[in-house]
């Protein structure tokens, strides 16, 4: 009772301490950003809302008497997510809402009575729902299938490392000899096991989960303006929890706030709290301990210690621990990417921990579970930035000292807002169901297990060009069980920020700076296209007000302002802010981080403006002619190229489909007209006759062949060639880092190199190019994420082979190419897409 007491007292000094110190702190945050944020959209928005518009979005609402909520509480923005659905997703509360609700403000804080409103989060605190959190560590040493493993990885170690010495032993005292071998080795691989579920184990906790959801209360103010959600997808999430079926959280990874972030939205609306997969980079002291409190299970970064020597015990130890927490009731979380993504797009996924749930699913462990994609973006990122590591310097280990160091700053920083989606949950059982239907007679861990399967059609080692099948995005085990949780997320889930906008705009649009005057005009139109696209944006207010606040947040280091006089027809001079991007490096990369954001959005209209690009003809000036069979082409061979970079389409919809129906943005844009349209493609009319009365089971293939022939004309005048440029140019910094690693692949000639100095010689060849104004243009292009993932593309087309010694990758070329004449078709491929084709016609 005594314990209580004194804890009661701490909490009240902390309280009193945070009271009087950031409370005034948060209460002018906020005054002022109601002041400054007018909740108005702008006049391309500002239709009133009514409740019957909501109850329309709302089929739960239309079955219930509409609330509205107060303004304190929501914050009006942009359309919602529009998911693609399974047929059995709980789709009562899957609402375009037009409103989020700042979730760091209670309903305790409104409360008439003092007492409440003055230790208003205690109270609302008090009133969460209490869960049993079991332990399951006795449970997962008992397991047979744990012990199982134990004993094979012991007749393994026997078999290697005794009988190898002593063959050809056989008297009575070495087999006696040999079983106590044969013990003292069991006995140290059960060792390993406790020490391994030790260290991995979470040791999630009810109080600690209370106190922390405190903590954030009283800190997270100090530097977030806010972090929004809609109220429909808490709706939804609970509506989920109440089938008692284990909840899988799958975010989308961008900072270590994700970690407790979902943990304490989840506190808030009365949901178990699930344990959280956590890479033990993090299990640094303090902290360390914190994160497991909060259910954080630790498992190594690389499981296997090099390249074809599987450590299967500590697997078994991951996939038991795993299993018995779903037969126990836990919910799971874990990163689908496998780390942060240092790009700011979302990387591709990786199936490992998801195949333990499907395993569980299909052994009868569980009945079923509900997988829930969830996407965090954030105004300002709050770990800094990845730049040094995309320039090929080692990354930094977290350390405690660090730790804190970055607390302190964070602190004292304004990091703006945080926006987090529940997306729609979704049958495992369901979603099983349908890849056995699609994998034929593959089984299903062979179809979740080809990770690197080619979706592309066979590819000729000789020049990397694709073979008469093109390249489609076929759903295989990534796509399927990887790519479909991603694809919601990075396609329509993540709400933009303004300063992804307004970072888009300044890298591709105003590259040399603009007056801020047109920038806000800009992103009014940017914003009225993700209205168009029914995107979602995590800002609201004036346009003018949002550019302000965007610049601001992204700091002097990347955005800087200028003073310029003009003098006007009346020759009165006036004097204008300009706006005017970092674009040399190191800078340029932090700013492309937030800009990727929207380049994934418009990922497929990059490809086709960078085809139409890649495939121009001219009759005369200024007139210029494309054919569509040659957009469409390139834009396959394009997408090829890039498919380590980004998810260009949903799991249901075909590559050939999304890519036409662009085109037809496209014409709807007056980017390009129709010229005229000639007979069909690919086969005569004879030919698409006869075999459009014969059946089919691929209307993809359907889709794509039979076709009419049809040339466009690109529009160079008003606008419409602008905004070509600019889709062509998204893609361009990606297409030049290709092709210089294209270009310094004739240094692998009949050698090998280490993965990271191959990296370096490629990013020095970069440099090297911007400065002497050489084939690579931007800056930005300087990352080796990219240069690693066009090493995954060359390995995949057979240029070069890749292979771990002593954890150390080695790559070097295929024996197919021992020239700088071999490779040159390769630098073509690629180049093709840089430079403009101009062919005069007869």
């Amino acid at each position: 009772m005594a314990g209580v007491f004194e804890f009661v007292i701490f909490g009240l000094i902390l309280y009193w301490f945070f009271n009087t110190r950031m409370v005034d702190v948060l209460t002018t945050r906020v005054q002022a950003m109601y002041t400054n944020w007018d909740q108005t959209p702008d006049s391309s928005s500002s239709k009133k809302i009514s409740a019957n518009t909501l109850r329309n979005y709302d089929p739960e609402v239309k079955r219930s008497k509409f609330k509205a909520f107060s303004s304190d509480d929501i914050f009006k923005v942009g359309l919602s997510l529009n998911a693609y659905f399974y047929s059995s997703r709980l789709a009562h509360y899957a609402s375009k809402s037009l409103q989020v609700k700042n979730i760091l403000k209670t309903e305790t804080e409104k409360s008439s009575f003092f007492l409440i409103r003055t230790f208003c989060h205690i109270v609302h605190i008090w009133g969460f729902k209490k869960f049993e959190f079991p332990q399951v560590y006795d449970k997962v040493l008992s397991s047979v299938a744990l012990k199982g493993a134990i004993g094979e990885t012991t007749r393994d170690l026997y078999q290697n490392e005794y009988r190898s010495e002593n063959n050809g032993n056989n008297n009575q005292k070495d087999k006696k000899s040999e079983e106590d071998v044969y013990n003292k080795i069991y006995k140290a691989q059960e060792a390993r096991v406790k020490n391994i579920l030790i260290i991995m184990r979470s040791t999630l906790s009810d109080l600690l989960l209370r106190i922390t959801t405190w903590v954030v209360y009283k800190l997270f103010p100090r530097f977030l303006s806010s972090v929004c959600l809609h109220p429909s997808q808490l709706k939804m999430i609970q509506k989920a929890a109440k089938t008692n079926l284990p909840l899988i959280f799958v975010p989308l990874h961008r900072s270590h706030l994700d970690y407790i972030l979902i943990t304490f939205v989840l506190q808030n609306i009365n949901v178990k709290s699930p344990l959280v997969a956590a890479g033990n980079n993090l299990r640094i002291p303090v902290f360390g301990w914190l994160l497991r409190g909060l259910g954080a299970f630790f498992i190594k970064r690389r499981i296997d210690p090099s390249a074809g020597k599987k450590d299967t015990l500590y697997r078994a130890v991951l996939h038991t621990y795993m299993t018995e927490c779903l037969r126990a009731g836990h919910n799971i979380e874990f990163y689908i990417e496998g780390g942060r993504t240092r790009t700011g797009k979302p990387c591709m996924p990786k199936g490992g921990l998801l195949s333990v749930i499907v395993e569980a699913y299909m052994d009868g462990t569980v009945e079923d579970a509900l997988l829930v994609p969830v996407s965090i973006n954030y105004d300002k990122l709050v770990d800094g930035n990845f730049v040094n590591e995309l320039l090929g310097q080692p990354k930094q280990m977290e350390t405690f000292s660090a730790a804190l160091s970055a607390m302190w700053t964070t602190l004292n920083s304004n990091y703006g807002s945080i926006r987090i989606d529940f997306n729609q949950p979704f049958s495992l059982k369901e979603l099983v169901k349908s890849l056995q239907g699609k994998s034929g007679r593959m089984s299903l861990t062979d179809v979740f297990n080809s990770n690197d399967s080619d979706s592309s059609s066979s590819v000729s080692k000789k020049n990397g060009y694709q073979r008469e099948k093109s390249f489609r995005s076929i759903p295989s085990t990534t796509s399927l069980y990887g790519t479909d949780v991603v694809d919601e997320n990075s396609f329509k889930a993540c709400a933009i920020m303004s300063t992804n906008s307004v970072a888009f705009l300044l890298l591709y649009k105003y590259r040399n700076g603009v007056s801020f005057n047109e920038l806000v005009e800009s992103f009014g139109e940017l914003r009225k296209q993700f209205n168009s696209d029914n995107r979602d944006v995590g800002f609201s207010g004036e346009n003018e007000n949002v550019v302000e606040h965007a610049i601001e947040l992204l700091g002097s280091s990347l955005v800087k302002r200028e003073k310029r006089g003009k003098t006007d027809n009346n020759e009165s001079e006036t004097v204008d802010e300009y706006i005017i991007p970092e674009v040399d490096l190191p800078n340029v990369i932090g700013l492309s981080y937030y800009s990727n954001t929207v380049v994934s959005h418009f990922v497929v209209e990059g490809v086709v403006a960078t085809s139409i690009c890649s495939a121009l003809k001219f009759e005369s000036e200024n007139e210029y002619w494309v054919q569509k069979d040659d957009i469409v082409k390139n834009a396959l061979d394009l997408c090829d190229v890039l498919q380590y970079e980004f998810i260009f389409t949903k799991p249901c919809e075909s590559l050939e489909y999304a890519i036409n129906e662009t085109i037809d943005k496209f014409k709807f844009m007056e980017i390009i007209t129709t010229k005229e349209t000639g007979k069909l493609g690919y086969e005569s009319w004879n030919s698409w006759g006869a075999k459009n009365f014969e059946d089919t089971d691929n209307d993809d293939d359907y889709f794509h062949q039979y076709h009419p022939s049809v040339t466009y004309t690109v529009n160079y005048k008003n606008n419409e060639e602008e905004k070509l440029e600019l889709f062509h140019t998204i893609l361009r910094p990606l297409v030049d880092a290709y092709l210089a690693t294209a270009k310094c692949l004739n240094i692998l000639i009949e050698k090998e190199m280490t993965e990271s100095e191959f990296v370096r010689e490629v990013l020095n060849e970069i440099k090297t190019q911007l400065q002497h104004d050489g084939y690579c243009s931007y800056g930005e292009s300087s990352s080796n994420e990219l240069v690693k993932n066009a090493l995954k593309l060359f390995k995949k087309w057979g240029v070069v082979e890749m292979y771990s010694r002593d954890s150390i990758k080695l790559v070097y070329l295929n024996d197919v190419y021992t020239n700088d004449d071999e490779l040159q078709p390769i630098i073509n491929r690629i180049s093709h897409f840089k430079f403009f084709k101009e062919v005069v016609t007869e």
